[in-house]
C-alpha cells in the first residue's frame, strides 16, 4: 500500500514537469532608420548638425548626408537634431517619434531651413613703428577672409556675420611682433562697424647681415634675372635692393657695412662694377668700358677694391683700384680670378691657371711679389675666402674626393693638408664666405634638391641651416650692415 501511494507521488511529479506551459520567448524582431539631413536657404550651416536616436551617442551629419541605424526593435524610437545653427529651424521640430516596422527600414527625412545671417563689418588697423619697418605688407585676417594691410593702414572686411569672430595679422617678418592678442576675438554687432587695431613693432636687427644675388622672374618662360638681395644673418628680413634694369650679381659688404659693392651684366656679357649704400639707394658705376669687371672684393680698411677683369685685351686677370674707381692697376699676369682680401690688406688669394692650366690658388702681395701657389693639384679651385684670423682659406673645389660635384674645403695660408667640410656627393656646394667672427661659413647648395640656397655651417661643417628657400640665392657675403 505505501508502495503506490510513493509511485504515484513521482508519477504525479514527473506529470507535472513533463505536461507543464513552455516558458521561452522568441528573439525580438529589429528594424531600421535611415535620418536624412536636406538643409535648405540662405547662410546654411558648414558644420552641419547631430543627430541622436534613442538619445545614443550623436552622428555629424552635413547637409544631404544620411545615416543608417539598424539593430532597432520594432516600435516607437526618439530621433532628434541638435547642435542647429542660431540663423536655423527644424521643420517640425527638433525632436520626433518615429515607428520602426520589423523588418523594415524607415526614412527619416529631417528638413532644416536656413535664414540670412546679419552682418556687420570689422575694420583693422595697424600701427607699425621701429627701425626696420618692413617694407612688404601684412595680411589680415577675419574669420576666413584675408586681405593685404599697410605697415600703417586700415582695411574694412564688410559682410561678416554676427557674433564672436577671430581677427589675426600675418605675414609679418620675424623681427616684427604684435602687440597683444594675435589672434584676437572680435564681437561683431549687426550693421555697425566694430574696429580693432594691431600695434607693431619691428626693431632693427642686432647682428650682422648677408647679401647674396637671387633670380627674380619677371617673364615667365625666361630665366629669371640676378638681382641683389639682403637679409639677416638668420634669415630673416629679406629684402631686394636693386630693380630692373640694373641686375646684380657678387655682392660685397663695406667693411664699415655703408655700401655694398657688386656687377652688372650688360648686353654682349659686358660686366660693370657699382657701388650703393647699404639700402639699395644711389647706386653709382665705378667701373664700365667695352670689357667685363666683375666680383670685387672691399679691402679690410676699405680704400681699395680688387676686382677681376679682361680690360687690357688679355685672359681674365686680378686688378685693384682704389674705392672711387681710380688708380686702376693690374696685378696679376696670367688667367686669375675671384680675388679676397687678407684681413691685414697686404695680400690677396684668388683663383688662377697653373702651368698645367689647372685652377688652382694662388696667394701674392698686394705688390705683386710673393706669389705662391697654396693648392698645387690637378683639380678645379675657385671663390676663395680669406677667414678673419687670418690663417685659413675656404674655397669650392671639384673633382676632389673623387666627387664631380662641388664642396667647400678650407686650407691653410701656407698650404698643405685640405679639409673637405661639406661632404655632400649629390650637390654642388659652392661660394664661401666667412661671417665676421670666423665662427661660421655661409654658402650656396642646392643640397634640398631643386634652387639653390643660402645655408650656413660652423667652421668645422656642423650645424648646417638653410636660411632661403627656393629663391636660387647664390654669392653669399657676410658682413655689418648699416
Amino acid at each position: 500500500m505505501i508502495r503506490r501511494v510513493f509511485l504515484a507521488s513521482v508519477c504525479g511529479i514527473v506529470l507535472s514537469f513533463g505536461c507543464g506551459d513552455d516558458e521561452s520567448t522568441a528573439p525580438a524582431e529589429t528594424g531600421g532608420l535611415q535620418v536624412i539631413l536636406a538643409m535648405a536657404g540662405t547662410d546654411l550651416d558648414p558644420d552641419g548638425c547631430e543627430v541622436t536616436v534613442d538619445g545614443a551617442s550623436p552622428r555629424l551629419l552635413l547637409s544631404g548626408e544620411r545615416t543608417t541605424y539598424s539593430g532597432l526593435e520594432a516600435g516607437v524610437h526618439v530621433v532628434a537634431l541638435s547642435d542647429v545653427a542660431e540663423n536655423c529651424a527644424v521643420q517640425g521640430g527638433a525632436s520626433r517619434n518615429v515607428q520602426v516596422a520589423a523588418n523594415a527600414t524607415v526614412d527619416v527625412t529631417l528638413a532644416v531651413v536656413c535664414s540670412s545671417l546679419p552682418t556687420g563689418s570689422v575694420a583693422v588697423t595697424t600701427v607699425t613703428t621701429g627701425q626696420a619697418i618692413p617694407p612688404d605688407d601684412f595680411v589680415a585676417v577675419v574669420g576666413e577672409q584675408f586681405a593685404s594691410i599697410g605697415v600703417n593702414a586700415t582695411v574694412t572686411f564688410d559682410d561678416i556675420p554676427v557674433g564672436q569672430r577671430s581677427v589675426g595679422l600675418t605675414d609679418l617678418p620675424l623681427h616684427c611682433s604684435v602687440s597683444g592678442e594675435n589672434p584676437r576675438v572680435v564681437e561683431v554687432q549687426p550693421a555697425v562697424t566694430t574696429g580693432t587695431t594691431f600695434n607693431v613693432s619691428c626693431p632693427a636687427h642686432v647682428g650682422d647681415r648677408i647679401a647674396f644675388t637671387a633670380g627674380v622672374e619677371e617673364n615667365p618662360g625666361d630665366p629669371p634675372p640676378p638681382y641683389i638681395f639682403v637679409m639677416t644673418d638668420q634669415g630673416a628680413e629679406i629684402e631686394q635692393l636693386t630693380f630692373a634694369p640694373l641686375t646684380g650679381q657678387h655682392p660685397d659688404i663695406s667693411p664699415d657695412g655703408t655700401r655694398i659693392l657688386f656687377h652688372h651684366v650688360r648686353p654682349g656679357d659686358l660686366l660693370d662694377i657699382y657701388v650703393m649704400n647699404a639700402d639699395g639707394s644711389g647706386a653709382t658705376t665705378l667701373a664700365a668700358g667695352e670689357w667685363a669687371d666683375a666680383h670685387p672684393a672691399w679691402s679690410p680698411d676699405g680704400t681699395q677694391i680688387a676686382f677681376q677683369s679682361d680690360r687690357d685685351g688679355g685672359p681674365t686677370a686680378v686688378w685693384i683700384m682704389d674705392s672711387d674707381g681710380s688708380n686702376v692697376r693690374k696685378l696679376t699676369s696670367f688667367p686669375s680670378w675671384t680675388p679676397a682680401w687678407s684681413p691685414d690688406a697686404t695680400r690677396i688669394v684668388f683663383a688662377g691657371r697653373d702651368d698645367a692650366g689647372e685652377a688652382d690658388l694662388f696667394i701674392i702681395n698686394v705688390d705683386g711679389t710673393g706669389l705662391t701657389n697654396i693648392t698645387p693639384d690637378a683639380v678645379g679651385d675657385n671663390a676663395p675666402a680669406w677667414s678673419p684670423d687670418g690663417q685659413t682659406i675656404a674655397f669650392t673645389s671639384s673633382e676632389r674626393d673623387g666627387n664631380i660635384f662641388q664642396d667647400i674645403y678650407i686650407v691653410s695660408v701656407n698650404g698643405g693638408p685640405i679639409t673637405n667640410l661639406t661632404n655632400n656627393p649629390n650637390f654642388h656646394d659652392t661660394n664661401p664666405d666667412w661671417s665676421p667672427d670666423g665662427s661660421r661659413i655661409a654658402f650656396s647648395s642646392s643640397r634640398d634638391g631643386g634652387f639653390p640656397d643660402i645655408y650656413v655651417m660652423d667652421s668645422q661643417g656642423g650645424n648646417v641651416t638653410r636660411l632661403t628657400v627656393d629663391l636660387e640665392a647664390v654669392f653669399p657675403d657676410w658682413g655689418p650692415l648699416n
